[in-house]
């Protein structure tokens, strides 16, 4: 089964569900539909669910990123705000990706915790479960900063005088600081144990004059003698392609040179 994108923009469209694997119900899609065209108007990022039967030999990211160059996804724009989750039903692989602010507010770690969340949904078959669940997750970590802006400094009035009324010098003791005294603690306690190791390490006895007669400069043993050999064994651990949740790969870019976060796992 091949897929052609058609260049128009999904904008256009209003089109967000694109089930090509046939795993809703009619009933089911027109749900994700509506909720997702509305969580969109809240957030003004489109949120795009994908799934397919297989990619045609391309890796999931690749085939999600020329099915966004391709349709020109985005709310605000064609190639604009969007967060698209990719299914492959032949790999059983899941990848959750952002572009522009879906990008900013859905990065790496925020995609990754998406992911993880909706991966029982999806090894259980819950198709719809997990879709909703990843809508409902977008909308909320689109709600909420990526970071906590930092504080302004606010400088004193110039009539103020002296140190505020809550001042308090232990503050600017770094000896009194509970963070210094921690890695103080820390640094003291590496000095006294890389001490005693190199204390305790084993001194080479030997060198290049141990066999040497000085008076005679002649070998006066042939050999050293060998004692005892010691193998260990560690068993390699298994290769169970059918292992659900584990997360691999981040972002990158598509075809088209267009920048997104991600995170990839199998289901």
């Amino acid at each position: 089964m091949f897929f052609i994108f058609s260049g128009t923009s999904l904008a256009a469209s209003n089109q967000l569900i694109y089930d090509f694997a046939e795993l809703l119900t009619n009933e089911e899609v027109e749900q994700l539909e509506s909720l997702a065209s509305s969580y969109g108007q809240e957030t003004e990022v489109d949120i795009v669910i994908l799934t397919a039967n297989h990619t045609d030999g391309k890796s999931i990211e690749q085939f999600m990123g020329d099915f966004y160059d391709e349709k020109g996804l985005g709310f605000d724009k064609p190639h604009g705000n969007t967060v698209i989750l990719t299914i492959d039903m032949n790999e059983r692989e899941v990848y959750v990706a952002g572009f522009y602010k879906g990008e900013e507010y859905i990065n790496n770690y925020r995609a990754d915790l998406i992911r993880e969340e909706i991966t029982p949904y999806l090894s259980e078959g819950d198709f719809y479960g997990a879709f909703k669940n990843y809508m409902d997750l977008t909308k909320h970590y689109l709600g909420i900063e990526p970071e906590a802006p930092s504080q302004p400094n606010v400088s004193p009035p110039n009539n103020q005088a002296g140190p505020p009324n809550n001042y308090n010098p232990n503050e600017e003791n770094i000896f009194l600081n509970p963070i210094f005294q921690f890695l103080s603690s820390i640094f003291m306690g590496a000095l006294v144990v890389g001490i005693m190791a190199y204390r305790s390490s084993p001194k080479k006895t030997t060198n290049s004059r141990t066999y040497l007669d000085e008076g005679r400069s002649a070998v006066t043993a042939r050999r050293d003698s060998f004692i005892r050999k010691t193998v260990s064994k560690v068993r390699k651990p298994k290769n169970n392609n059918n292992r659900s949740g584990g997360g691999f790969g981040g972002g990158g870019f598509t075809g088209g040179g267009r920048s997104h976060s991600g995170s990839k796992g199998r289901f």
